[in-house]
């Protein structure tokens, strides 16, 4: 099932029906005007309250809070690296793609990820999967609230980079504490990496079907998508608090 975007003016609400999850959310597009009706004014992002800083599997990772979630404020990067030629497996190990096969953008982007590796092969929407313990791949719910708490604008969650192929320096990047960087992903249909510097795609614990499941993401513009996807695929992964 695909999802149903209807697009209005920067004053008007958009309704988009995703996958079972309806949420409302405020799309700003860059055109036209705002009399800041329904603008919701982000704070700019800081460590969580009680968790500051995360250390897991001998990597550190800095939290931000973001309206009433806590986040990692870095991409997860767990697990032995496997060439982009082999599918994940149930098989004990935690494995991970790294873009180009090179484990210097895991340590730059974090690992991507077949979507049952990330929820060890679990169907449970909002499991822990590979996440810290206390920690879970976000439900859909809780990417709508993000939205809506956002505007509806991926842009807040976009690190203002030069890894960025499109930057906006003039723009409010980046203001959530996100860290959001493009670190592209692995298409299971051309069998190769794709959109590095030019896009971010995260998982969600929400399966659709069989084969897919739901990704959120940012661009380089005043959007986040949110798309069904093959579980196939190999995208990053983002933890929220428990």
């Amino acid at each position: 099932m695909g999802i149903k975007v209807l697009f209005f003016d920067r004053t008007q609400l958009v309704r988009a029906g995703a996958f079972g999850l309806t949420v409302i959310v405020l799309l700003f597009l860059i055109s036209g005007c705002n009399d800041g009706r329904f603008e919701n004014v982000i704070p700019a992002g800081s460590p969580c309250p009680d968790d500051s800083l995360v250390i897991f599997k001998g990597k550190e990772y800095p939290t931000v809070q973001i309206g009433d979630q806590c986040w990692l404020a870095q991409n997860l990067d767990v697990g032995v690296m496997i060439d982009s030629t082999s599918q994940m497996q149930d098989n004990g190990i935690l494995e991970k793609y790294c873009y180009r096969d090179d484990t210097t953008n895991c340590e730059i982007y974090g690992g991507l990820y077949q979507w049952d590796e990330i929820m060890q092969y679990c169907q449970n929407e909002g499991t822990r999967g590979i996440c810290p313990e206390g920690w879970h791949i976000p439900i859909n719910r809780e990417i709508g609230n993000l939205l809506i708490y956002l505007n509806g604008s991926g842009i807040y969650l976009k690190k203002n980079d030069t890894l960025w192929e499109h930057n906006y320096p003039d723009d409010p990047e980046n203001k959530s504490g996100f860290n959001g960087l493009p670190g592209g992903c692995f298409s299971n249909y051309s069998k190769a990496f794709i959109d590095l510097h030019q896009k971010a795609t995260f998982w969600t614990s929400h399966s659709n079907s069989e084969d897919a499941a739901t990704s959120f993401g940012i661009l380089p513009w005043n959007f986040m998508p949110i798309r069904n996807v093959k579980k196939k695929y190999g995208y990053s992964v983002r933890c929220i608090k428990d």
